[in-house]
């Protein structure tokens, strides 16, 4: 059960990142920048209503807001049944220290070859 849950996750987060990127795609065609920092939030999607655009690109981007919005409250209700296994973990310093520590480990230990150059 716990895994169909994060496949089903992932697949709705999959769909929502497809959805957003159309999204931004319709704004990049008439070089629209956003005066907010996050597109997504409260405040954008309020600027994203008033932009003005044609009306195939305005009926397509209405729909894409409508989606998203679907979208995020079907994540919020596949998320609280798997509880913390589908939230992102909160990570310290020192977790992404010992992380870096066991991945690379320190230069001395690395024996690296020597190469000699000849010169002409």
């Amino acid at each position: 059960m716990l895994r169909q849950l994060v496949r089903g996750h992932l697949e709705l987060v999959q769909t929502r990142t497809t959805h957003k990127n159309r999204t931004h795609s319709i704004l990049a065609k008439y070089n629209h920048t956003s005066p907010c920092q996050k597109l997504f939030s409260k405040q954008g999607l309020e600027w994203l209503k008033t932009i003005e655009l044609t009306p195939v690109d305005r009926l397509l981007l209405d729909a894409n807001l409508q989606t998203l919005a679907t979208l995020n409250n079907q994540i919020e209700q596949v998320t609280k049944p798997a509880g913390p296994i589908c939230r992102p973990r909160k990570e310290t310093h020192e977790s992404r220290i010992a992380h870096t520590r066991s991945v690379h480990p320190p230069l001395k230990q690395l024996r690296i070859p020597t190469i000699a150059f000849a010169h002409n």
